[in-house]
């Protein structure tokens, strides 16, 4: 697993509060906890452990980990 990946799952355990092992397939609503309001943590603690910032647009276009991780991986190049 990559460093991305361990860093999402870390993020979204502890926004969720819950044990998650799989992410790949996830988007938002995936599970009854992953609404509007957690998505947007998500998003921030994601900026700021990568060290990364994203638009508004981005903020709304990001709704599945497939997504993210593709952005995160751009902004880090």
């Amino acid at each position: 697993m990559d460093k991305i990946n361990k860093e999402l799952i870390k993020i979204m355990e502890n926004v969720f509060n819950k044990k998650i092992s799989k992410i790949d397939n996830l988007k938002i609503n995936s599970f009854e906890e992953w609404d509007s309001v957690n998505h947007f943590y998500i998003l921030l603690e994601i900026e700021k452990v990568f060290s990364i910032k994203f638009s508004e647009k981005e903020f709304f276009e990001l709704n599945t980990i497939k997504l993210i991780k593709k952005k995160i991986s751009q902004k880090l190049k």
